[in-house]
């Protein structure tokens, strides 16, 4: 039985994740043709909102650019890194020095803005 295109290029994708061989592509492939399709739109949604909005963090953060505090490194966080989550997320939203307002990501939501400064600071630990 040959499969339809759309599963074998599905399964190649999957395939090219780390870790991910034959048959565990298959077994997700399958796994995603059985469930909801608002699931596979979620899934979908979240693999494109780490591309779009997390590459926009990093932009500045992983290299300190204009004073930024880098991913990772508690030293270039300084006293920032005690700050209150809402207080970080407000200098988001408003920018501060060279970090423009929203960092950039203008159709982000709160709760976006909070979960990435959010990963931001578990990172330190």
């Amino acid at each position: 039985l040959k499969r339809p295109e759309s599963v074998i290029r599905l399964i190649n994708e999957l395939k090219r994740l780390p870790g991910i061989g034959q048959k565990t592509a298959e077994r997700l492939s399958f796994f995603i043709m059985r469930g909801q399709r608002d699931q596979a739109e979620k899934l979908a949604k979240s693999i494109l909102d780490v591309k779009d909005k997390v590459t926009l963090c990093q932009t500045c953060h992983g290299i300190g650019l204009a004073g930024a505090p880098m991913f990772g490194e508690k030293i270039s966080w300084g006293d920032r890194a005690n700050k209150d989550l809402d207080k970080l997320v407000e200098i988001v939203k408003n920018g501060l020095n060279g970090m423009p307002p929203m960092g950039m990501c203008m159709d982000c939501t709160q709760e976006e803005l909070t979960s990435s400064v959010q990963y931001m600071l578990d990172a330190l630990n």
